[in-house]
């Protein structure tokens, strides 16, 4: 290759059909810049519902993925953020309320630290109880992938961060992401025959979350679903705050032979939601399954969410570019976790 930059981060989406690879480079505005894209099919069996089954297969479809993206963008790439998804990943957004004996003292730093460390340390305990029942394991591992401050309020009143603030009564909704850790160790084994550096693992409705809000903090209010082969994601906005994320194990594979089944799915991982006790009236469609009309027209003109927490019927879109704020280049919105990952990966680094 003709140019070589540290600056530059692979994002990696390795799905259940296909593994897409990105590079960007960071602008001087804080955007992203998309400089090379590839899709490549996986190995037919290689992975089920997100989970890899083949290690050698799926390697070998990252690297060929990985070889074209470099050879659009004209440049090597060491550093990797890659995505994860299925229902074996556990994301949820805790609430945490608790009174304070003195209303007077400054919250500090430390203060806060040990709020959030209840918090993740009793949703991986929640994560690994989960995990070890669904695959019938009871040895096994959860790991901490993504984690975020949603909200505060202090007395009632909405602060962007607690520390430094002081007040009595507290409220905190933070977020969380578990994946099992064999999981992670897979992907960490696949980078290193690679030669890859793994930044960081982040989950898939995350990673859409952060391709959406931008550099910007865009504040967008919608649902979006994002339909693979085999999963969807659910992500949940309101006013630019993640409100929680779903994922269930049923895609565009349903979709072609029953609508009701995907739809009966979607129901359920709505229902599931905490927190969220209305449901924005704007759904935002990407992924394959965003490119069925039939799915397209039942959404928007059919009964289907009636039984929700929706207050009027939703309106129905599909991503657009001008939805992920931030971005220059040339990419196709099937590459839109891809896009999340390459931010996720930029701002680890700062």
């Amino acid at each position: 290759m003709s140019r070589f930059s540290k600056n530059l981060i692979l994002g990696l989406d390795i799905g259940t059909n296909f593994t897409k690879a990105l590079i960007a480079s960071e602008t001087e505005d804080g955007g992203i810049e998309i400089l090379g894209t590839s899709r490549v099919e996986q190995t037919s069996g290689a992975m089920r519902a997100g989970e890899i089954l083949d290690t050698v297969a799926v390697t070998e479809t990252c690297d060929k993925a990985i070889s074209k993206a470099e050879e659009e963008a004209d440049a090597s790439v060491q550093k990797v953020v890659i995505g994860i998804a299925g229902e074996l990943v556990k994301s949820a957004v805790s609430r945490i309320h608790y009174r304070r004996s003195d209303g007077e003292r400054i919250i500090t730093e430390e203060e806060l630290d040990a709020v959030i460390n209840k918090i993740e340390t009793a949703n991986g305990e929640k994560a690994k109880k989960e995990i070890a029942f669904e695959t019938d394991n009871p040895h096994a591992e959860a790991e901490l992938l993504d984690s975020m401050l949603v909200s505060a309020t202090i007395d009632g009143k909405a602060v962007d961060d607690p520390v430094g603030h002081e007040g009595a009564d507290v409220v905190i909704e933070y977020y969380t992401s578990f994946a099992p850790s064999a999981h992670i160790r897979t992907l960490e084994n696949i980078c290193s025959e690679l030669k890859l550096e793994l930044v960081s693992v982040s989950v898939d409705p995350f990673a859409v979350y952060r391709a959406i809000i931008g550099d910007e903090d865009k504040k967008e209010t919608a649902v979006i679903f994002d339909i693979g082969n085999e999963n969807t994601n659910i992500t949940v906005l309101d006013e630019g705050n993640l409100r929680g994320t779903e994922t269930f194990s049923i895609g565009t594979k349903s979709l072609a032979k029953d609508l009701d089944i995907w739809v009966s799915g979607l129901k359920i991982a709505l229902s599931s939601l905490p927190h969220v006790p209305i449901l924005p009236p704007k759904i935002i469609l990407c992924g394959g399954g965003a490119e069925s009309f039939e799915l397209q027209e039942f959404l928007a003109l059919g009964n289907w969410f009636e039984d929700l927490a929706f207050d009027r019927r939703p309106v129905v879109q599909t991503l657009e570019k001008t939805d992920l704020p931030g971005v220059e280049g040339d990419f196709e919105l099937s590459f839109s976790v891809a896009v999340g990952l390459a931010r996720i990966g930029f701002e680890s680094q700062d």
